[in-house]
């Protein structure tokens, strides 16, 4: 019996052992082993880095180092933002114009990109182009003018200047004597990587749908005016089929597609302007 005894004790302190054995080695360490989220910088650059739920990190596209907050556009890219300066002509010689008081002011833009001047100097061709004719035309009209006093001016406003695009809108103004001023705009936009203007074709994944898409946006909005008594019978037709790529820019948050006088209202409505955001956009572009 008392041997019995034994061998039971035996036996329990045996498995009492076995049992502190096992939980010696499932012993957890004291240090905090829970694995934290990684953080990807990115090199030479101010990329913000944003923990998701998940527990791994999101990294921001990173500002070029050259330029603070480029504004975001379709397509973005790292590329570095242009400067853009002014060169103007006030006055040039006109034969036979000595009796008439003609006013010249033309302004035209000159794109700097000292990271990829091929491209600079692509856009800038553009304008070297327009200049010559705008002279040319200048001379023609203070010459035709029957009036003592003329003015032709030409000005440029930068619409988006970003790091992939460059939106320009370029206006035009004439004037004869004492008759009312003339406007006429119109619009280029250019890819900052290769200096090609930009047109909606190149924009859209399909440009029939887009085009349609941007009509219905324009009309929603002259339909809620109180100018639809001004404007010409077929205006619906024209902005249905006929708004091509010098009437249209990209600014900061719209797709803006506009009118000179003429086009689908009578010159007393001026220049009729209409933005799409860019948010309602997104899915009919490339």
């Amino acid at each position: 019996m008392k041997r019995n005894v034994v061998k039971g004790l035996i036996f329990l302190v045996i498995v009492a052992c076995i049992i502190l054995i096992i939980a010696f080695c499932n012993k957890k360490p004291s240090s905090d082993s829970t694995p934290k989220p990684s953080q990807t910088t990115t090199p030479n650059g101010s990329g913000n880095v944003t923990p998701s739920p998940s527990g791994t990190s999101l990294v921001t596209e990173a500002t070029p180092t050259q330029v603070a907050n480029p504004t975001p556009t379709p397509g973005s890219t790292d590329q570095i933002i242009p400067t853009i300066e002014s060169t103007q002509i006030t006055k040039f010689d006109i034969s036979g114009m000595a009796d008439k008081n003609i006013v010249i002011n033309l302004n035209y833009p000159k794109v700097i990109l000292s990271q990829n001047p091929d491209v600079a100097n692509k856009i800038n061709s553009v304008f070297e182009d327009i200049k010559s004719t705008d002279i040319q035309a200048a001379g023609f009209y203070a010459q035709q003018s029957n009036e003592i006093a003329a003015e032709f001016s030409k000005s440029y406003t930068v619409k988006l200047l970003s790091n992939k695009y460059l939106s320009l809108l370029v206006q035009s103004q004439f004037k004869q004597g004492t008759t009312e001023t003339e406007y006429l705009d119109y619009s280029y936009t250019f890819d900052l990587s290769t200096g090609n203007i930009v047109t909606a074709k190149q924009l859209a994944l399909n440009e029939t749908t887009f085009r349609g898409f941007i009509a219905a946006q324009i009309l929603t909005q002259i339909y809620e005016t109180d100018y639809m008594d001004s404007l010409c019978q077929d205006f619906e037709r024209v902005i249905n089929t006929y708004w091509d790529d010098t009437m249209w820019y990209f600014s900061e948050t719209s797709f803006v597609v506009f009118f000179n006088p003429n086009t689908i209202g009578t010159p007393e409505l001026g220049i009729l302007t209409y933005e799409i955001p860019l948010s309602a956009c997104e899915d009919y572009f490339k």
